[in-house]
């Protein structure tokens, strides 16, 4: 379950939500990809990063739900819809 202070938010919630994720490189480089946050099945998200500025190819990865609330404690992961739900986030 995430959380917000209140109201508490489901991790399904996040389903749809464009993001913006900062991965470290092997190189030590930090580089921003855009992407989407297609489903949420068994505490595992699936995640599309658009390879293109049309957003339409991209390559889909798994990540936990421990894994995403990580990146956005860290600030590495922000959710693009400032409107209702925002990067600050965790679980309980």
């Amino acid at each position: 379950m995430l959380r917000r202070n209140t109201p508490k938010y489901k991790a399904s919630d996040l389903v749809g939500k464009a993001i913006i994720h900062t991965w470290t490189l092997e190189n030590g480089e930090n580089k921003e990809y855009e992407g989407e946050i297609r489903g949420f099945e068994d505490g595992v998200f699936k995640v599309v990063y658009w390879d293109d500025k049309e957003k339409k190819e991209g390559n889909e990865f798994e990540l936990t739900e421990r894994e995403i609330n990580i990146d956005i404690q860290e600030g590495n992961l922000f959710i693009k819809d400032t409107t209702n739900l925002d990067h600050c986030y965790s679980t309980f």
